[in-house]
Parts: structure tokens; C-alpha cells; sequence
């Protein structure tokens, strides 16, 4: 037990860290952006603006339309934004802000324009357990908010339980899962970095995407761990989501390389920023809930 609680603070903060460095897009999007929100067109007398690759939107129209309740601090400039048992604070100017005390860092802080708070897209509606999608053709935000699930009481089950050298093994290959993730986005971004001075990064994607695909490989053989279900099933979504970014990413390049349009290369590099973005929403996710596995495991 001592060992699990030796290892649970190191990976909570290296999962965070990797959550917060896979955000990075590929290219950026110009010109008037749409909002909509369960179908419906949202009407702004501010329009979300785009910077950084990433699109803030006035914040009540987001959390009042996914049924989040809002509380603005003056004194210190804080939004709070409360639905069910997910908190998210956010600071005008901060890149930091927090998940339920969490503290993550952003690509792109909140931000007051014409009068009006403007909060980032993806880390709000995500975490608020919305569904976001970038419609590249019509430059338009599509947010879908998810069905709330069943929350009828249902009849207690016996406990399973799992010894603890199989949930320390399930542990390290976390680790290694994590921190795995974070040295492929680092060499991914020095990558793309190059690419920018003219050199051919196509081998380094492919490389980079064979690694990954081990890394999967190895976190998937551990097995299903009961006591760590979600956690397990939030990191396996993260490296997943990674493993398209960099599927993506080996496909334009080669798209690229074929001389393709400037149009159909945005269509690819919007799917990777979507990819990269479900990535870090799915660490960030594993963290919290591993937290959570954790406490109620040393709890029996």
C-alpha cells in the first residue's frame, strides 16, 4: 500500500503535464467563425475569435447552454463555472486554470473583448462532457452536449477485489504509458518545427508512429484491472487519440509531399488539432478518476 502511495502523486502530475503539452495544432484557421450548440445556431453580439489555433467563445453562452451554473469574482477576476460534480476556474489573462482543484495549464487564456469574457472552446465543453467538433468548410463550431446518463440507484455488487502486486504493475505501465505520450508529443512538435525550416519529417512521423503503436500494445496487455476500470479506460482512449494524431499526421505529410491543396491539407490538419486535443481531454480525464481509484482502493 505505501508503494501505491509513493507512486499515485508522481503519476496524477505526469499525466497533467502530458495532457497540458499535447494541445499543439498544426495549422491555424482565419476569417468569421459560427457557433452552434445542440444543432442550433447561436446568436453573439461577439463572435468567438480564433488565436493560437484555438477558439475562445463568450462564456455564458457555453456554460448556461450545457446546463453549467456560472459565478463571476470581480476582485479577482475569476470565472466559475459549476455542473453536477465538475468545477472549472478560469482567470482572465491565466493560462492556468483548474478541473475540480486540478490545476492545468492552457494553450490560450480567458479574455475580456468588446466588453465581453471570452472563455477557450475545447477545455470548457469537454470537460462540461460536451462533444466539440470544427467544421472546417463553413468555419463553424459544432458543440453537442451528451446525454445525461441513468443515475436510478442500482443494486450493490460484490466488490472485486485485485492484489496489490497486479495494481502496482497496472501503475507502471500507466507511467509508462504517460510519460511515453509525453516524449512522442515533444518529438512530435521539434518535428513539425523542423518541417517548418524545409526538412522532411515523413520517416520521423512513421517512426514516431511505430513506437506509439508498442506503447499501446503494452498498456493493452496488462489486462483489465477492476479497481482502476475508468482510469485504464481513459488512458487506452488517450493513446488511441494519439495514435490517429500521428496515423494523421504520416498522411499529410505524404498528401503534402503529392502536392494536394492547401484546402484538402487543412480538412487533415483540423482532424489532427481534434485528435490532439481528445488526447489531452483523456489524460486529464485518467488523472482525475485514477486519483479517485486510488483513494477508495486504500480505503478496504
Amino acid at each position: 500500500m505505501k508503494n501505491i502511495k509513493k507512486l499515485i502523486c508522481m503519476l496524477i502530475v505526469c499525466t497533467l503535464f502530458m495532457a497540458s503539452t499535447a494541445t499543439m495544432g498544426v495549422y491555424a484557421t482565419n476569417g468569421s467563425i459560427g457557433l452552434t450548440i445542440n444543432g442550433k445556431v447561436v446568436k453573439l453580439d461577439q463572435p468567438p475569435v480564433s488565436e493560437n489555433g484555438r477558439t475562445l467563445v463568450p462564456l455564458r453562452a457555453i456554460f448556461e447552454s450545457l446546463g453549467a451554473q456560472v459565478q463571476w469574482d470581480n476582485a479577482t477576476q475569476t470565472i466559475t463555472g459549476t455542473k453536477g460534480n465538475v468545477t472549472i476556474k478560469l482567470t482572465i489573462g491565466s493560462k492556468t486554470a483548474s478541473i475540480n482543484g486540478i490545476q492545468i495549464t492552457l494553450d490560450v487564456p480567458a479574455k475580456v473583448i468588446n466588453g465581453r469574457t471570452l472563455v477557450p472552446t475545447r477545455f470548457v465543453a469537454e470537460n462540461l462532457g460536451a462533444i466539440v467538433e470544427w467544421d472546417s468548410a463553413n468555419k463553424m463550431v459544432k458543440i453537442t452536449a451528451k446525454p445525461e446518463t441513468n443515475t436510478t440507484p442500482t443494486k450493490p455488487t460484490t466488490p472485486v477485489v485485485v492484489d496489490e502486486t497486479k495494481i502496482l504493475a497496472y501503475l507502471e505501465a500507466y507511467t509508462v504509458a504517460a510519460q511515453g505520450i509525453g516524449t512522442s508529443v515533444e518529438e512530435f512538435e521539434s518535428a513539425w518545427l523542423s518541417f517548418v525550416f524545409g526538412n522532411d519529417i515523413t520517416e520521423t512521423m512513421k517512426e514516431l508512429e511505430t513506437n506509439h503503436k508498442k506503447l499501446h500494445d503494452n498498456f493493452k496487455s496488462i489486462g483489465i484491472i477492476p479497481n482502476y476500470s475508468q482510469s485504464q479506460n481513459h488512458m487506452n482512449n488517450a493513446l488511441v487519440n494519439y495514435g490517429k494524431v500521428l496515423e494523421l499526421s504520416v498522411k499529410l505529410l505524404e498528401e503534402y509531399n503529392a502536392g494536394k491543396s492547401d484546402e484538402e491539407l487543412q480538412v487533415i490538419s483540423d482532424k489532427i488539432d481534434e485528435y490532439l486535443n481528445a488526447t489531452s481531454t483523456e489524460l486529464l480525464k485518467s488523472a482525475d478518476v485514477l486519483l479517485t481509484e486510488t483513494q477508495a482502493y486504500m480505503k478496504k
